[in-house]
């Protein structure tokens, strides 16, 4: 009885010793994976969401990305960038005003730019005879539910290419593109109503609330004249394909992939060229740029390491990984 205590007593001192081991191995090991493992919090437009997902997967920390919706969140962000490193990054697709850089002057920092690339929409089509040049106008009369005149007059409802320029063929209007809700169609639709609807006195004077007004620039026919698609473009390419009369809309390297089967269409009389596109010259197109503190990239090897495979040549290069997402590559 007596050796069954003693036993019993120094399983007790080994178990004990174990756990306060296993324990104190144990907090250190979370210790260091709260470092190893910190979240790097970024600054994103959602209409670049889907490309950045694409370099989440590949980076070896866990990103992430605080949607910037508005100019609010915009300037908050800078702000947080400018004050402490919790947000290094802000990627835009619209550089900042000289008010949003000067903001972390009041912090004796300096926000630098660094623009990795461009995204671009090309308008394709199957049939190699079509040389007519789309414009912004002709997208807006044929795909919006209102007149180009003034909202009051709906009798200019157009139904065929022909009814909007003689140039065109007599068959229906047809487009297949982003879904409509999606960023991306937001960015499009916003380039054909801006000189088209938006600028129009008319419309300003009876809806003086830019917003409302925009919105209402936006509305597009239900007759199918426009359908909707995913980030992969497979229903476009399926269609346009075999509708030799329809249009479709898709991103530079889905085209670059099928280039063999379809032409692209020039914009606004803009060739949708790599050199127009990173000159800035073609008009369905937006940079993709990143602003940060000149201070982060020493303070932070997180943010340094970020900052280094984002402009690596396998991530941003012609050849990289987001080339093959839609990135249209700054880099030779």
């Amino acid at each position: 009885m007596i050796h069954l205590h003693i036993k019993l007593k120094k399983f007790a001192v080994i178990f004990l010793f174990l756990f306060v081991t296993f324990f104190q191995k144990s907090s250190y090991c979370d210790d260091n994976d709260s470092i190893n493992e910190k979240i790097l919090r970024i600054g994103l437009e959602p209409i670049l969401q889907n490309l950045f997902n694409k370099f989440s997967d590949n980076f070896y920390h866990q990103i992430s990305y605080i949607k910037i919706n508005n100019f609010n969140e915009r300037y908050n962000t800078i702000r947080k960038i400018c004050q402490s490193d919790d947000i290094p990054f802000l990627i835009v697709t619209n550089p900042l005003s000289d008010y949003e850089k000067m903001l972390c002057k009041n912090y004796n920092e300096e926000l630098l730019e660094e623009k990795i690339g461009y995204f671009a929409f090309i308008f394709i089509t199957s049939n190699k005879e079509d040389r007519v040049d789309l414009t912004s106008s002709t997208i807006f009369k044929g795909l919006s539910t209102h007149s180009m005149k003034n909202f009051n007059n709906s009798n200019e409802q157009y139904k065929s290419w022909h009814e909007i320029n003689k140039s065109f063929p007599k068959s229906d209007i047809k487009i297949y593109g982003p879904f409509a809700e999606s960023q991306e169609f937001e960015f499009l639709s916003n380039i054909f109503i801006k000189n088209n609807c938006m600028a129009n006195a008319y419309n300003q004077e009876k809806f003086p609330d830019f917003l409302k007004l925009r919105k209402l620039c936006q509305e597009i026919k239900k007759d199918g004249s426009y359908i909707g698609d995913s980030v992969d473009a497979r229903l476009t390419i399926e269609k346009v394909f075999a509708e030799k009369s329809s249009y479709g809309i898709v991103s530079y390297d889905i085209y670059e992939k099928h280039k063999d089967s379809f032409v692209y269409k020039n914009f606004d009389g803009v060739e949708p060229s790599r050199q127009n596109i990173l000159n800035d010259k073609y008009p369905l197109s937006y940079p993709i740029l990143i602003y940060y503190k000149k201070s982060v990239l020493s303070s932070s090897k997180l943010a340094k390491d970020f900052f280094q495979e984002i402009k690596n040549k396998n991530t941003i290069g012609q050849d990289g990984l987001l080339a093959n997402y839609g990135l249209v590559s700054i880099q030779k």
